[in-house]
């Protein structure tokens, strides 16, 4: 289940958590999904990810734009695929 950043995140008692940017998706990123994953669902816990829509580094690095890996979009479809859980995109601002 994918939740936008309008959406509140819910206040869970107990989950297998992880968070971050997730742009690329590349080997790492699939690894701690899938222990993620694994850990939840051996616990008997919701897995939950938090990443952000905007990338951090927009705000961070106001040096140079950070370029965009992975396309919102197929971020969340890829996150989709992967995750046995809720997906929540966070609203990263100033």
């Amino acid at each position: 289940m994918i939740k936008w950043f309008d959406d509140p995140v819910p206040q869970l008692a107990a989950c297998a958590i992880t968070m971050g940017n997730f742009d690329g998706l590349h080997l790492g990123h699939q690894k701690v999904l899938a222990i993620l994953t694994e850990q939840a669902q051996a616990k008997g816990l919701p897995a939950v990810v938090l990443t952000y829509w905007e990338h951090p580094g927009h705000f961070i690095h106001f040096q140079h734009q950070v370029p965009i890996l992975t396309p919102r979009l197929l971020k969340r479809q890829l996150l989709e695929a992967r995750v046995a859980g809720q997906v929540y995109f966070l609203n990263f601002t100033n």
